[in-house]
């Protein structure tokens, strides 16, 4: 007999680590896709935490694989970041020259 429960399993709760709630504080103040780098340069900027560039792209991949974070890839085939506003799928329109 299995203590397993029948059904799909439950998406995998990530611990909040001071890193991560840097991150999101950056994602929640542009509505704009953002890089890996540009988020890394947002939080370098900041000088009250450090965080390697390799952090920042783990912790997108994460937020993004949580639904919490969607994804946009650029034209150059980056791939972008912004917190999820939504439930549903969507697609988008980008302005090449300002993001929005």
């Amino acid at each position: 007999m299995s203590c397993q429960p029948d059904g799909p399993a439950e998406p995998r709760r990530r611990r909040s680590t001071v890193k991560q709630r840097t991150v999101l504080e950056v994602l929640r103040e542009q509505e704009n896709f953002r890089s890996a780098q540009q988020v890394h340069q947002d939080i370098c900027r900041r000088q009250d935490q450090r965080i390697g560039l390799t952090s920042v792209y783990r912790i997108l991949r994460a937020l993004a694989a949580d639904r919490i974070a969607e994804t946009q890839r650029a034209e150059d085939g980056e791939i972008l970041y912004r917190l999820r506003n939504g439930t549903d799928h969507r697609h988008y329109l980008l302005c090449r020259r300002c993001g929005k």
